[in-house]
């Protein structure tokens, strides 16, 4: 498994005994806007770092709950090469750990990769949260970040996708979704028990930051007017923890260059913390 990382310990608090895995997935080479979210991994663990532990109303200790894993040894430019070391990564994980992995992006496309090995070692449905349904047709089998969702319905690697806070698609993406087993959610529409309900017990969680209103999104490279507050997005990914097993979840889409005041870098740290210690709660 450490063949396939680098920088480790970046949170420097280790547990003994840890319930989550982070690792950083610093690759950004298919962003069609702005690069930068490949300085999103090691950003959030920053001010993570610099958070009190102790949650009250619990008694857990945040720090006590996770391990940092560093992060994945991707190749700038080539999502194939970084895909393949993914999938070596997960293939020494699965053997070697008991842990439930969260993966910090970088971008979107990541997820593609996370999934289809995961799929491997469990059956689970996929819940995404985000302004933009990422259903583009993968141009000769080339995933992006806008397109990964497209090709993971096509492949089938997952029974169910919910996407949920989406506000931004093309006709041709939504005829995708009509076509594909894929559940879509509005901001105004999102019913959390209909998701609970219609998703099997297991399943992978996809956060991007733009799925946020546009003022907390300004850290991303395609922000969204009509999106969900921190504490909306708090409880609805709360309220589907405490009725599922979450099998792996990442954060994706946080781009520091675009986030001057690094307010997009603070609600995903605190988002981060707040499902860790949901996911403590519920193990």
């Amino acid at each position: 498994m450490e063949f396939y990382t680098i920088k480790k310990n970046l949170i420097p608090y280790p547990a003994k005994d840890p319930l989550i895995s982070i690792l950083g997935v610093p690759f950004d080479s298919t962003s069609i806007e702005y690069p930068g979210s490949r300085f999103g991994p090691k950003e959030i663990r920053d001010i993570i770092s610099r958070f009190y532990g102790l949650d009250i109303e619990s008694g857990l200790n945040f720090y006590e709950l996770i391990s940092d894993l560093g992060d994945l040894e991707v190749h700038h430019g080539s999502f194939e090469e970084t895909n393949n070391n993914m999938a070596g990564f997960l293939g020494a994980f699965k053997n070697e750990l008991k842990t439930i992995p969260c993966f910090l992006g970088g971008e979107h496309s990541i997820t593609y990769s996370t999934v289809k090995k995961l799929s491997e070692y469990d059956d689970f449905d996929l819940i995404v949260f985000d302004a933009h349904a990422d259903c583009f047709d993968s141009w000769n089998n080339n995933i992006t970040h806008i397109s990964y969702l497209n090709q993971l319905a096509k492949e089938k690697i997952v029974g169910k996708i919910s996407l949920v806070g989406v506000r931004a698609f093309t006709k041709e993406e939504l005829s995708f979704i009509g076509n594909n087993n894929i559940s879509y959610y509005t901001p105004e529409s999102i019913d959390v028990k209909k998701i609970i309900n219609e998703t099997k017990k297991k399943i992978y969680i996809s956060i991007d930051m733009d799925v946020l209103e546009y003022y907390l999104a300004i850290g991303t490279g395609t922000p969204e007017y009509g999106g969900l507050e921190l504490g909306e997005l708090i409880t609805y990914i709360t309220e589907i923890i405490r009725e599922k097993e979450v099998i792996g979840f990442d954060l994706v889409e946080t781009n520091p260059i675009l986030d001057g005041a690094r307010i997009t870098l603070y609600s995903a740290a605190i988002l981060l913390k707040q499902i860790i210690l949901e996911l403590g709660k519920n193990n």
